[in-house]
């Protein structure tokens, strides 16, 4: 095993797909393009299915949600409506649950993402398979597109950070003062302050724009890259009584609109045979490897990491990075997400124009390609 020359490879390979790609654009139909060709070149039988995606209306829902947020703390702050009391105190907490109601019914409302309309974007999953038609079947997902926001994914983890401060202020100063319980100045002082913050920043997190300037190289070139890899080597060499099934979900930074057209396509039918579904976001960035799912398929994750001679650890899914999994196991089926376990400076260039394949480290992707083929060759086997 040459780990040298099969990152340089990967990393080749992740530079040749690192350009942007916002769903529906033109770069989107080219990486879909290259993608198909290098599966087809692989062994793979190829299958796209396009899907017209509108996220405009569960958008304004979660906007609308963050908006209702903001708006509660900062009256709050500048006390409308009088000194509050323990009714406008539950009056505020009404409207904040409310306001996290709206984030939570837009993420989960999927019939709302295929609403023709003003906004529809057209795209595609593309979809490969190897090995053995109805065997042990694995699934590998990697969603193709690339976005840019006008504030990156480390503006936006430290925006949530800071919203999630505000609302837990409100509801500590709420109780004390409804349990008639003094504050010092200082202390009271410290909670108004947190709560304006939580305010400013739940406005600038629901107001983020989205464009096509990022190359997306963490986000998600590097692991393409690694699932172009992993199919090659179970089209070269099969594992008896399984099939590979590769799929490239296109809108996965439009709320995940293409992993919830494949739930809606293969999910009950792939609910039987099916595995274990991996689903790889931000292979590749410099330091720990992070894995997300339930502890039996984690730690099978893991193990196959530690396999491999790198370093992983079980971590927690952000709201402000939710990825392809979420729809795909709520279709019911058993899916666990490689990712990045660090906050490395590639990592903080997401979701803008620096995330460059450049960001990769080549014996990173190497070591990917050989935990995920050994994570996909052991599910295969009863």
């Amino acid at each position: 095993m040459d780990r040298a020359a099969d990152g340089a490879r990967l990393a080749a390979d992740a530079e040749r797909l690192a350009f942007p790609r916002l769903a529906g654009s033109e770069g989107d139909a080219e990486v879909r393009g290259l993608l198909a060709g290098a599966l087809r070149e692989a062994g793979l039988v190829v299958r796209e299915s396009p899907f017209d995606c509108n996220p405009r209306r569960p958008l304004a829902r979660f906007r609308i949600g963050f908006l209702v947020i903001a708006a509660t703390l900062s009256l709050h702050v500048l006390g409308v409506g009088g000194a509050a009391g323990a009714g406008q105190y539950a009056a505020r907490l009404l409207l904040l649950v409310a306001g996290a109601a709206a984030v939570v019914v837009a993420l989960g409302w999927d019939e709302g993402f295929f609403i023709p309309g003003k906004g529809e974007v057209a795209t595609a999953n593309l979809l490969g398979f190897a090995g053995e038609s109805g065997g042990r079947r694995v699934v590998v997902v990697a969603h193709h597109d690339s976005k840019s926001q006008t504030i990156g994914f480390a503006g936006r983890a430290l925006l949530l950070a800071v919203a999630l401060a505000g609302i837990a202020a409100f509801v500590i100063e709420a109780a004390l003062r409804s349990a008639e319980i003094g504050l010092a100045a200082g202390a009271a002082h410290g909670l108004t302050a947190a709560i304006a913050a939580g305010s400013v920043a739940a406005a600038a997190f629901g107001l983020n724009g989205v464009g096509n300037r990022s190359p997306g190289g963490v986000d998600n070139a590097g692991s393409l890259a690694v699932a172009l890899e992993v199919a090659r080597r179970v089209a070269r060499a099969p594992e008896p009584g399984g099939e590979l099934a590769v799929v490239f979900t296109g809108a996965e930074e439009l709320m995940m609109a293409g992993a919830r057209h494949l739930a809606r396509e293969r999910g009950a039918a792939w609910r039987d045979g099916t595995a274990l579904v991996v689903n790889l976001e931000a292979i590749g960035a410099p330091g720990a490897f992070g894995v997300q799912g339930p502890r039996g398929a984690a730690q099978r994750a893991l193990d196959a990491i530690r396999a491999a001679g790198a370093h992983g650890r079980r971590i927690g899914t952000l709201p402000a990075a939710m990825s392809d999994a979420w729809p795909i196991a709520r279709a019911g089926l058993p899916v666990v997400t490689l990712t990045t376990g660090s906050f490395s400076r590639a990592v903080r260039a997401i979701h803008t124009p620096r995330d460059v394949a450049a960001n990769l480290d080549p014996e990173k992707l190497a070591r990917a390609a050989d935990a995920l083929e050994r994570l996909v060759r052991g599910a295969m086997r009863p």
